[in-house]
């Protein structure tokens, strides 16, 4: 198997593909599972709850903060950077979400449209990771939020399941 190799870090590649083939001596048992259904989608009464959809903030917190960096006696213009990490409980299926945003606004100018993906306290991320792995449920829960600043406005935006009503149809 000739290698070529370049210079420094550079990796090692094969000069022609290498393929290899074998065979099962024995037949392979397979075990299909099902992807397993979103947090919390059996939550008696969910599908009720969730015609008047409603959360409940557990924790909020903000901060902001101003710094003013000086380079070779310049004064350079101010750089503010916001914190908002929120915890809320979705009264429809009594999920908890954590949402972590942060920003750094230069020149004292304000996002006007600040929307962040949240994690789940599960560790879930919005695609179903956990962990930045692969390979959980089809359907999961999608939280963003936004938040306004100057009109201290938050919105979410939070897509869920619940088959309390039919499992067929989560």
């Amino acid at each position: 198997m000739p290698l070529t190799c370049g210079s420094g870090n550079n990796a090692c590649r094969l000069e022609k593909p290498l393929t290899i083939q074998g065979e099962l001596l024995r037949p392979l048992k397979l075990t299909p599972t099902f992807f397993p259904p979103p947090p919390n989608t059996n939550v008696s009464g969910c599908t009720a709850r969730s015609a008047t959809p409603r959360w409940e903030i557990v924790k909020f917190y903000f901060k902001e903060t101003t710094s003013i960096t000086y380079r070779f006696k310049a004064k350079l213009k101010p750089s503010v950077g916001r914190t908002l990490e929120i915890e809320f409980r979705n009264a429809a299926n009594n999920f908890t979400e954590s949402c972590s945003l942060r920003a750094t606004v230069d020149d004292g100018a304000t996002p006007n449209n600040w929307w962040s993906h949240c994690r789940t306290t599960q560790g879930r991320d919005t695609r179903g990771y956990i962990n930045g792995e692969p390979g959980e449920g089809q359907r999961d829960i999608e939280t963003r939020v936004n938040f306004k600043m100057p009109d201290g406005v938050l919105t979410v935006n939070q897509t869920w399941y619940c088959d309390d009503a039919d499992v067929a149809k989560p």
